[in-house]
């Protein structure tokens, strides 16, 4: 009869917890720029993502690397009222979206998954380390995992090849060659205490 009142309990328990499967787990597909959510066998969630703009695994602050290996979720935070710090010193609202999901990233700091205000960065490599999602995935997203899920991020394949120099053809020797000033490259990055 004890038996039969534990086993009644255990299973009002188990119904009424949230669905939490003991395997669930997050897989980040950098060559793909994919993120799956993964409940045993099952792919619950699956959506396209941003990664950092250089390849491989992180190897400094500020690298643009998205960091490579298996982490943990170490917090969800509302990050609606975070500001980001622009290069230039200013400061821009919404760059996290709705949710930041800080992972436990040993040797690193401010490295997550997140929204983003950029839309058309989602499905390319755009981030400062960080993953972005669209907010609406986000929000379905952070309803599905838990601090201390597993994180599983994967390594870059292979860098692209540089991009090749067109062919300069040979200035006839009766011209004087033309010098042009070197063309200045900008770059546009954001620094704050969550890599973007």
């Amino acid at each position: 009869m004890k038996i039969k009142k534990i086993f009644l309990l255990l299973l009002v328990i188990a119904t009424t917890l949230p669905v939490m499967a003991e395997g669930r787990r997050v897989v980040i597909d950098k060559p793909n720029l994919r993120l799956y959510v993964i409940d045993g066998s099952d792919t619950i969630f699956n959506v396209r993502v941003c990664c950092g703009i250089n390849y491989g695994n992180k190897q400094g602050y500020k690298d643009f690397r998205t960091p490579e290996g298996d982490f943990k979720v170490y917090k969800i935070q509302d990050s609606r009222k975070w500001l980001h710090q622009n290069s230039n010193g200013s400061w821009s609202a919404d760059c996290y979206g709705p949710w930041y999901v800080r992972l436990a990233t040993p040797g690193w700091t401010g490295i997550g998954i997140h929204g983003t205000k950029a839309p058309s960065s989602i499905g390319h490599r755009r981030s400062e380390g960080c993953i972005r999602m669209l907010n609406a995935n986000i929000e379905r997203f952070v309803k599905l995992i838990d601090e201390g899920t597993p994180v599983t991020i994967l390594p870059d394949k292979k860098q692209p090849a540089p991009k090749k120099e067109t062919a300069k053809t040979e200035t006839p020797k009766t011209e004087t060659p033309k010098t042009e000033a070197p063309k200045a490259e900008t770059a546009k990055t954001e620094t704050a205490k969550a890599e973007n």
